[in-house]
């Protein structure tokens, strides 16, 4: 997937930008931020259905080493409330 096949930030997101005052080079990081977890997200989902277990861990020890995947898993427990 190219970067003009991502889809923009939700409407929940942007909004959640404006309200904490966030300057569009923020709202820009947020739009990265959000592409590099959806696109983790689907990587790992393709590894697990695959059976690609070395594949899978190693995405999870990269998610794990960045400063993404926290932020991911609080969206996760999010969307579960």
């Amino acid at each position: 997937m190219s970067l003009g096949d991502v889809p923009p930030v939700p409407d929940w997101m942007s909004d959640l930008a404006q309200q904490a005052g966030m300057s569009d080079s923020a709202k820009e990081t947020s739009e990265r931020d959000a592409r590099w977890i959806g696109d983790f997200a689907d990587q790992l989902t393709m590894a697990i259905a695959l059976r690609e277990w070395d594949t899978a861990v190693d995405l999870v020890e990269q998610g794990i080493s960045s400063h993404y995947l926290p932020f991911y898993l609080f969206l996760m427990y999010q969307q579960g409330k």
